[in-house]
């Protein structure tokens, strides 16, 4: 669970849709490895991506793509994804439109550089709201057996007797 909130940023340049999330990454490791993890190149050739190890910070990576890998839109999507050492995530999205899909294209790129992207992720401002972040969730208790356990695929089933037939 998480919290994000999306925007329009527009620094007059061109109106550019920008969005923060905030989450734990679910379960250890690996999970999370997942988000900061650039694309396979064969599945995303226009993608520039890096990731970075930051000591003491945590996991980086920087993408420069578009929002869909076959360039149906010319909608740029720059995102910047940081894994904590202590296991949160804060992913910063932005784009040349005023919307993630279906605006067009306001500006050449996105106004963030990827410095500025790495600059924000790694801000120390988010750690208050990353601690307010609800812990993982515990599995809950089983329900209750009843008094009679259910009958059995093993169990054949009670035939009821039909009036004057011997059974």
């Amino acid at each position: 669970m998480g919290q994000g909130v999306l925007g329009v940023y527009d620094d007059g340049h061109g109106k550019a849709a920008v969005s923060v999330f905030l989450s734990r990454a679910h379960g250890a490791g690996e999970a999370g490895e997942a988000m900061v993890t650039c694309p396979d190149k064969a599945h995303a050739p226009d993608v520039e991506c890096t990731t970075e190890k930051l000591p003491g910070v945590g996991r980086l990576m920087l993408l420069q793509g578009y929002e869909y890998p076959d360039r149906r839109e010319e909608t740029k999507n720059w995102r910047a994804t940081l894994l904590t050492q202590d296991g949160f995530l804060v992913d910063v999205n932005e784009y040349n439109a005023p919307a993630e899909k279906g605006a067009p294209v306001s500006r050449e790129n996105p106004p963030f550089t990827p410095a500025r992207l790495k600059a924000l992720v790694t801000a120390d401002a988010w750690r208050s709201l990353l601690a307010k972040l609800p812990g993982p969730s515990r599995p809950t208790a089983p329900p209750s057996t009843p008094d009679e356990p259910p009958p059995t695929p093993s169990s054949p089933p009670c035939a009821p007797s039909s009036p004057g037939r011997p059974r």
